[in-house]
């Protein structure tokens, strides 16, 4: 079967590789990056639509052969392993947090007054992170200690 080239999607100055082949850097194996897409994001593999069971997923990469799906289910237990998991796992929360964004807005839109508040409070946590940062980097390096009010102040007893 033909290799498929990974997609490589570039954003300004950021390049960023494809799941999958972030997967094989991270587990150093073409074989374990197969199989934890198909055991958490099975739609994300190519052919996915032909790919229902273990035995379809080793018949259509040759990087299986030899390996049960007991040795790869024994290699979730390898730091580089449980790495590519949870890298992906990430990922897919991603998506899920973006879609029910959508899915607020979409509800809110619709008069839903509820879905708009939930919309509101999930978009700042959301974006929080982006909206912080210039703010971040402003009080890097801000002093807040000031010797003299320390000595203004004095407990006893």
């Amino acid at each position: 079967m033909p290799k498929k080239k990974d997609t490589i999607y570039s954003s300004g100055n950021n390049t960023e590789k494809s799941i999958l082949s972030a997967l094989k850097d991270i587990t150093h194996s073409d074989a374990e990056a197969y199989f934890i897409i198909w055991k958490y994001a099975p739609e994300l593999l190519p052919n996915s639509d032909t790919i229902k069971s273990y035995e379809d997923l080793k018949n259509t990469y040759k990087n299986f052969e030899n390996r049960t799906e007991q040795s790869f289910e024994k290699a979730l237990f390898k730091e580089d392993v449980q790495a590519g998991v949870k890298y992906l796992l990430k990922r897919l929360d991603g998506k899920r947090d973006v879609d029910l964004l959508n899915k607020y807005y979409s509800l809110a839109m619709n008069g839903d007054v509820q879905a708009l508040k939930a919309y509101m409070d999930f978009k700042k946590n959301f974006f929080a992170d982006n909206e912080t940062s210039e703010l971040k980097a402003i009080l890097k390096g801000v002093n807040v200690t000031n010797d003299d009010e320390i000595d203004d102040f004095e407990m006893k007893l």
